[in-house]
């Protein structure tokens, strides 16, 4: 799993969707993941869709979702998840790929994680 999936599973444990109701992941893709809404009516299935990964992440919604599950924090100058999600056009304008950036946010993320855990156990 690529780490724009891992990021977009994030998305998901973190209450975001991509429609309005129930839906099911079909799969994840190279460049996109497909998902059918549930449909409301017996014995009919809704039309698989799809979303491409540059849509999921110009998504504010998205960032805050990830935001929840990482525990970024609300800053004085604004909330952490506002400020990857500009660094992620920055990093686009210096010739940097998305999955190579959000894998610098992931990381970033555990290891976080990982020295405020050990800072709780001293």
């Amino acid at each position: 799993m690529t780490f724009i999936q891992q990021f977009i599973e994030k998305a998901f444990v973190g209450g975001w969707q991509p429609i309005d109701h129930d839906f099911r992941i079909i799969g994840f893709y190279e460049r996109y993941f497909e998902y059918q809404p549930l449909s409301t009516l017996p014995g009919r299935s809704s039309a698989i869709r799809m979303m491409v990964y540059e849509a999921v992440l110009l998504n504010p919604k998205v960032w805050q979702a990830v935001g929840k599950v990482e525990h970024w924090y609300e800053g004085r100058y604004g909330p952490e998840w506002l400020h990857h999600m500009r660094k992620m056009i920055d990093a686009l304008v210096e010739g940097h790929t998305l999955e190579a950036y959000i894998r610098s946010v992931l990381e970033k993320s555990r290891t976080k994680e990982v020295s405020d855990h050990r800072g709780s156990n001293s």
